[in-house]
């Protein structure tokens, strides 16, 4: 089994970046988002800071989801999930 990863090793390792935003589209009408702060949490729309993806989502839709799976980012012009980013970082770190 592999070992949890956090937001800021992805940080740390330029997956992510201080000021990226973080979305998911509700329902399709209506897209909530975040940006990753320079310490690897999550900052609402509201303020609210999240150490995780799954708290943050769970804060935002009020029942467990997911968080990796959840949020999407824009990387190099692509739209991918944070999971996706994991999945890099397990395969080069």
């Amino acid at each position: 089994m592999k070992r949890k990863v956090t937001l800021n090793e992805l940080v740390d390792n330029g997956l992510l970046n201080e000021g990226d935003i973080i979305f998911h589209h509700l329902f399709h009408k209506h897209k909530i988002s975040g940006r990753i702060s320079a310490e690897g949490t999550i900052i609402l729309e509201n303020g609210i800071n999240k150490k995780t993806p799954s708290e943050a989502a769970k804060y935002l839709v009020s029942y467990d989801v997911n968080g990796w799976t959840w949020w999407n980012v824009k990387k190099n012009g692509e739209t991918c999930t944070l999971d996706a980013l994991r999945r890099i970082y397990f395969k080069e770190f």
